[in-house]
């Protein structure tokens, strides 16, 4: 359950950087939208029966996050603004 957040999350910030690529630090903006939704996500749980909230999963979820963001920031994957 717990590789299946770390993946859905790394997915989503490739979808995120795709998204803000013509921004200034689109990896710093991306970033930044994942762990928003994250923190959504677990607020929403905490309205949801036989859930709860945890800043454990916000963790997981981060990490498949900046995994991703970070090979592709080290492979130069994506061009870099001047």
């Amino acid at each position: 359950k717990k590789l299946g957040h770390f993946l859905a999350y790394a997915s989503l910030a490739l979808l995120a950087l795709r998204a803000v690529l013509d921004w200034q630090r689109p990896f710093l903006v991306a970033g930044l939208l994942v762990f928003l939704y994250a923190l959504s996500d677990e607020f929403h749980q905490m309205f949801t029966p036989g859930r709860n909230a945890s800043l454990v999963d916000v963790a997981i979820d981060m990490s498949g996050a900046l995994t991703c963001l970070w090979l592709i920031h080290r492979q130069k994957l994506v061009p870099q603004n001047p």
